[in-house]
């Protein structure tokens, strides 16, 4: 038995796996600072909006990247904002106030960003 051409086996072998991980580590690192920068910009998004449709749109997008670990009842209030705007953007409900709709969108935004 050559213990020299296993050792240089089992050598390569280690590397490559060692190899492997690291590069799946760096994979999973730099989608999840991809991830939270995204959030970032949406909440860049809803503090420089203009109009009530544009903040609805950055929480849909929000709620979308964090559907998964979104709990029920934080599903309900994005949903009742949601579909408050979606009816303001229509005209089928009251002046809404553009600071009001903000202040409400970023509070759902600092709960998405717990998650």
């Amino acid at each position: 038995i050559n213990y020299k051409l296993i050792y240089k086996i089992l050598n390569l072998v280690g590397i490559i796996i060692a190899f492997i991980l690291g590069i799946g580590i760096i994979y999973f690192i730099t989608k999840r600072i991809l991830a939270k920068r995204k959030i970032w910009i949406y909440t860049k998004q809803i503090t420089n909006a203009s109009s009530i449709s544009e903040i609805s749109l950055a929480i849909k997008e929000i709620s979308n990247l964090k559907s998964t670990a979104i709990s029920q009842e934080l599903q309900t209030r994005i949903n009742a904002f949601l579909e408050k705007t979606d009816k303001y953007n229509y005209g089928l409900a009251d002046n809404l106030a553009l600071e009001e709709t903000r202040k409400a969108a970023l509070e759902l935004d600092k709960e998405l960003k717990k998650l």
